[in-house]
């Protein structure tokens, strides 16, 4: 018998599979020439489940950290300085 799935994880699952696709799209159609990923340890593991070969291609830096709480000051800290 199957463990019932977790209603929060599974639309974070179906979330990333749609953002892998939005990307690749932006990498095989030449939109971005570089990409940068900062996401939460968890989703950063469910997205690269999917990223695709053009994708892995531009994908420059990964974040291993969730941002969103932090103050943009905090942000900026974790990017690379030229962005």
């Amino acid at each position: 018998m199957e463990q019932p799935l977790d209603p929060k994880k599974h639309e974070a699952a179906i979330f990333a599979r749609e953002l892998a696709d939005v990307l690749h799209h932006g990498c095989s159609t030449g939109t971005c020439d570089r990409l940068y990923i900062a996401a939460a340890p968890a989703f950063l593991g469910l997205l690269r489940k999917h990223y695709s070969k053009p994708v892995q291609q531009m994908l420059v830096q990964e974040i291993n950290s969730n941002l969103v709480a932090l103050p943009p000051d905090a942000v900026r800290r974790h990017l690379p300085e030229f962005l």
